[in-house]
């Protein structure tokens, strides 16, 4: 619990207004949250939950009207001509590596990489919810080892997963405090898959297939623990999205994406 903000309502009530994390079984998957705390004042002195000394996962709101923000389509179409706010890249991108046009991403393969402190051609967004699905649809066709593309799940250059597209093959690959394991492959014809990842918590497992009413698990079910506060470090969250790489080799291949979806549960 941290920066924190006290603000008195319209109705004379004190809260605070505060940073924290949620943990699970000693994982903390989130980035730090907003959290309100009711306040109460003995003189001068503030006491947070009074008689109950910490923030609770879930609590009493204020006695205010209910103003949430619209909800957004779950779904991004790509049918804009400029990418929506929630897109992040990582670092400073040195050259133009992505373009939005009749309704696809397409991503310019680059020579650089996730464990690697430049700019890959990669977009995400942040994951926001303990539980979630995070799918879109790949069109991506290549003869070399070395060009791979797909889904990404992300927290640090040491610490993420990769759900990758090559030549013939679905790889999955996990990084740990930078040790690369891969946890699984399969053999995969055709330029276009759908590519889904669900999280429950700690536990993840991805899917694959030709379509999202065809979809199959690859590998066994993995830990969100890699991407943990604990794990991980770091204050900024885990993230879920697409990347395009030519593993350290330049490329003048590109990858495209019809759609990507995130949706909270």
């Amino acid at each position: 619990m941290g920066h924190t903000d006290l603000v008195q309502t319209q109705n004379g009530d004190w809260w605070a207004v505060t940073l924290a994390r949620r943990s699970i079984n000693g994982h903390s998957i989130l980035a730090r949250e907003t959290f309100l705390c009711p306040v109460r004042f003995e003189g001068d002195t503030p006491i947070f939950n009074a008689g109950v000394g910490r923030l609770p996962t879930e609590d009493t709101r204020p006695d205010l009207p209910w103003a949430p923000f619209p909800a957004k389509p779950v779904r991004d179409e790509f049918d804009s001509d400029r990418l929506d706010l929630e897109w992040n890249m990582l670092r400073t991108p040195q050259s133009e590596w992505y373009r939005l046009k009749n309704g696809m991403l397409t991503l310019q393969l680059t020579p650089n990489v996730l464990s690697e402190l430049t700019n890959p051609s990669l977009l995400a967004r942040r994951i926001e919810h303990l539980q979630f699905t995070a799918c879109t649809k790949l069109r991506f066709s290549t003869e070399q080892p070395n060009e791979k593309a797909g889904m990404i799940l992300y927290r640090s250059s040491q610490c993420h997963y990769q759900f990758l597209k090559t030549k013939d093959r679905l790889v999955l690959i996990k990084t740990v405090t930078g040790k690369e394991t891969e946890v699984a492959r399969v053999t995969f014809v055709g330029d276009e898959v759908v590519l889904k990842a669900k999280a429950d918590r700690l536990h993840l497992q991805f899917f694959y297939g030709k379509s999202e009413e065809s979809l199959k698990p690859i590998g066994t079910t993995q830990s969100m623990s890699v991407l943990s506060w604990e794990t991980a470090e770091g204050f900024s969250g885990p993230y879920v999205g697409m990347y395009a790489t030519g593993s350290d080799e330049a490329s003048t291949a590109t990858a495209s994406f019809d759609w990507f979806e995130y949706r909270g549960e």
